[in-house]
C-alpha cells in the first residue's frame, strides 16, 4: 500500500463540496487562532505553512475516511456476489447482477458503483474475469480485496468450489 498523501488513490473521491468545506474550515480555525493570540492578521504570513500542514492532514484523513468507507461497500459486493453465485449464475454474470443488486442501496458516485461499472464494461468486452478482478485489485490496493482476488482466482483456476 502506498504510504503518504501524494499518490493515495483515495483523494480522487473527495468530492469538491467536501474540500471546500474542509478549507473554509480550516481557515475558520486558522483565523480563530489567530485574532486569540495574536489579535491581528499580519502573522498570518509567517503562519501560512501551519495551514498548509492542517490542510494535509485534513486530506490524509478524509482519505482514510474514504477507504473505511470503500471497506465496508466491498464487504456488501462480496455478499451480494456470494448470492449469485449461489444463485447459480456464472463468475461474469455474478459481477453483473451484483451490480444490479447493489445498485439501490449506492449513489453511481459511490467507489464500489464506480467500480463495479468499470468490471461490467470490461466484461462487456469479453475480458476474461480473472484479469478484470486482478485490474480491479490493482486499482484499489486494498489487503481485503487483493486476498478476495487472490482466492477467488485460485479457486476458477482449480476448479474448486467458488462459492465456499
Amino acid at each position: 500500500m502506498r504510504s503518504g498523501i501524494r499518490g493515495s488513490f483515495w483523494l480522487q473521491d473527495i468530492r469538491k463540496s467536501e474540500y471546500a468545506g474542509g478549507i473554509l474550515k480550516g481557515t475558520i480555525l486558522f483565523t480563530a487562532v489567530l485574532y486569540l493570540f495574536y489579535e491581528s492578521v499580519i502573522p498570518a504570513l509567517f503562519l501560512f505553512p501551519a495551514w498548509l500542514v492542517y490542510m494535509k492532514g485534513w486530506a490524509e484523513d478524509m482519505a482514510k475516511a474514504k477507504e473505511a468507507e470503500f471497506i465496508n461497500q466491498f464487504r456488501d459486493f462480496i455478499q451480494a456476489l456470494s448470492a449469485a453465485l449461489k444463485a447459480g449464475y456464472s463468475a461474469e454474470n455474478a459481477i453483473r447482477e451484483t451490480r444490479r443488486d447493489i445498485a439501490p442501496m449506492y449513489s453511481a458516485d459511490k467507489r464500489i458503483m464506480k467500480e463495479l461499472n468499470r468490471m461490467v464494461r470490461q466484461l462487456d468486452i469479453n475480458m476474461p474475469v480473472g484479469q478484470v478482478l486482478e485490474e480491479f485489485s490493482e486499482r484499489v490496493e486494498q489487503e481485503d480485496v487483493e486476498n478476495f482476488v487472490n482466492v477467488f482466482a485460485a479457486a476458477k483456476k482449480s476448479g474448486g468450489d467458488s462459492i465456499a
